[in-house]
């Protein structure tokens, strides 16, 4: 999964702190779910999920 999401976070041109924001963690959280350190939850990502589509639709 991280991979993935570093890999969805480059194509769209969004650095760390930006995708961050959108998703309401910090940076480091990105860094550390990137880099296969931690998961988040089923529900945190389906939660960051519709943010971000959100984001990208408008």
């Amino acid at each position: 999964m991280g991979m993935r999401l570093k890999e969805l976070r480059l194509k769209r041109g969004l650095s760390r702190t930006e995708l961050a924001k959108l998703v309401g963690v910090t940076p480091s959280t990105i860094s550390q779910v990137e880099g296969k350190l931690i998961y988040l939850s089923l529900p945190a990502l389906l939660f960051s999920s519709i943010k971000v589509k959100r984001w990208v639709m408008f």
